[in-house]
């Protein structure tokens, strides 16, 4: 998959794409493939759709200009206290984690999976993964189990809190104080917006 990865960079270079693979080292990059499909059939979005979810990650543009793999961690990275000035909309649930992760080949064929639960984490024709054996299979499902199992957060959407402070990034856990309380989420999306 790294190999696969860097050349698929590579050919968009040569193609004058100017967004360059930040470096970093997934959780299936050893992972050995084959040709599954035809290369004409794809496009670049498909292809890193499928790199991104057969690694349990989110692919994202930053500010630099470059792609980056966002895997969600667990562990609180940044913590803001804002008691005032505040605008925030929590959602009455939290987000519970992933408890299985199947892999199939269509919508009705799962033939690999790993946990039990009922909160599946569900993939479905990923080319990446055909002519793989169950062996492989089960190696890729728990790679991603052990990195999806871990997350939940309480979604809450914010305006001046997120989107005025430049510090913080997509994928980021953080830790809110308001004048309400206290709450962990993941920055999932932001847009900075203003008058130069």
């Amino acid at each position: 998959i790294k190999n696969f990865r860097n050349s698929f960079f590579n050919y968009l270079k040569s193609k004058g794409f100017k967004c360059f693979q930040n470096s970093s080292d997934l959780i299936n990059d050893g992972l050995l493939i084959t040709k599954g499909v035809d290369g004409d059939s794809l496009t670049g979005r498909t292809v890193i759709k499928s790199i991104c979810e057969i690694n349990g990650c989110f692919g994202h543009i930053g500010r630099d200009g470059n792609f980056n793999y966002l895997a969600l961690k667990s562990d609180v990275v940044k913590e803001y206290d804002y008691t005032q000035y505040t605008e925030y909309y929590p959602k009455d649930y939290y987000v519970d984690p992933i408890s299985r992760v199947q892999i199939k080949y269509s919508d009705d064929s799962a033939y690999a999976e790993y946990g039990t639960g009922d909160n599946v984490y569900s993939i479905t024709g990923n080319f990446l993964l055909f002519g793989l054996d169950e062996t492989q299979l089960k190696t890729v499902a728990k790679n991603v189990y052990d990195t999806v199992s871990i997350i939940t957060y309480w979604p809450v959407e914010t305006f001046n809190l997120i989107n005025a402070n430049p510090c913080v990034e997509v994928g980021d856990y953080i830790k809110v104080t308001t004048t309400a309380g206290s709450f962990n989420t993941y920055v999932l999306s932001r847009t900075i917006n203003g008058i130069q």
